[in-house]
């Protein structure tokens, strides 16, 4: 069985970091029937320093009746890395802190986070990861550390993440996350750095960032008529760093979705490339830094307000006292009057 776009899927367990060619699995391949099984079989006996290789195809966690939505953990050191963009995909429908996995003992999995959980020590790439929530009213996260996991240190490297609502995801004390050579796709936030304790540190290098509204119609907190929107970066605590990244954002008027929900409204009025203030979140930590090294970003607030519209849009006075950037960003607009300091 192959998907559009996608091969057959197939995937090989390596003990250890050197398999017999960097990007062709050697070894009985895993069958269309039963691959993403196999998958999570891989995942759970893998130690680390061992390497996961998934061939081209889609592996669905909800394949053959698995009711399971995940998250699907990567566990500590592994290395998961697939055929390259445009031919190995992970595909969920979890919604986020919601739909934990079953174990092989029969308890539950803590449910919370994003659909794909990344651990300390951990690398993927090479994949698409997606994440569709099966209630589209409802927030969807597709990538990054559940907020139970503190103080690990994870690298994505030349993958795709998207979702409707959260895609990239790490709301938890002392993780460091490293982003390469990736795209990331979503309609509410594409990348949340947002422990608002000790803070947190995601390092992102010449990573595409691309937000249209429309993908979204959920009625949570990031898409609020007041402080909803489409949002590039929410920092909010610790260290958030961008090198050689673009974005292209696309705002929306508002949409009322189309199942009764109190007339609750799904509403994007600031399109924003990086704000301390994403949503209905309280104020940002005093932990916050934001470090901008030739950033593109073309905003379209199509149907959003104009005026709500910014490439940099901080809102407390001392997060705006740790903001930095080079001399390529001086053009970016920024919703703020007083002069930060570089």
């Amino acid at each position: 069985m192959s998907v559009p776009g996608y091969g057959i899927a197939a995937a090989v367990l390596f003990h250890g970091e050197n398999p017999p060619h960097p990007f062709v699995p050697m070894g009985a391949l895993i069958t269309p029937l039963n691959k993403m099984q196999q998958v999570r079989t891989a995942l759970a006996v893998a130690k680390p320093g061992d390497m996961i290789c998934l061939g081209d195809g889609k592996f669905a966690v909800t394949d053959h009746g698995m009711l399971d939505r995940g998250p699907i953990v990567i566990p500590p050191g592994v290395h998961l890395r697939g055929m390259g963009r445009g031919r190995t995909l992970l595909w969920s429908n979890k919604q986020i802190d919601a739909d934990g996995a079953t174990l092989p003992d029969g308890s539950r999995e803590i449910p919370i986070g994003p659909a794909f959980s990344l651990s300390d020590g951990c690398t993927v790439e090479g994949i698409d990861f997606e994440n569709v929530c099966y209630n589209p009213y409802e927030d969807g996260g597709c990538i990054g550390f559940t907020p139970t996991i503190s103080n690990a240190t994870a690298t994505i490297r030349d993958c795709s993440m998207k979702a409707g609502d959260w895609t990239v995801y790490d709301w938890s004390p002392g993780n460091t996350l490293t982003i390469e050579d990736s795209v990331i796709t979503g309609g509410r936030v594409l990348l949340a750095n947002e422990d608002s304790g000790i803070g947190s540190t995601v390092l992102v290098y010449r990573t595409q960032f691309f937000g249209d509204a429309k993908l979204s119609v959920s009625v949570g907190e990031v898409s609020n008529k007041d402080n909803g929107g489409v949002f590039g970066v929410v920092s909010r605590g610790g260290l958030t760093r961008l090198v050689d990244c673009e974005m292209t954002l696309s705002g929306s008027g508002w949409q009322y979705p189309d199942a009764p929900t109190n007339n609750v409204v799904s509403a994007t009025p600031r399109v924003c490339g990086i704000t301390d203030m994403g949503g209905g979140n309280g104020p940002p930590s005093g932990t916050t830094r934001i470090e901008i090294y030739n950033l593109r970003c073309a905003i379209d607030a199509n149907g959003s307000d104009p005026a709500r519209c910014w490439a940099l849009d901080v809102q407390t006075d001392y997060v705006q006292k740790n903001v930095s950037w080079s001399a390529n960003d001086e053009t970016l607009s920024r919703s703020w009057t007083a002069s930060v300091a570089n």
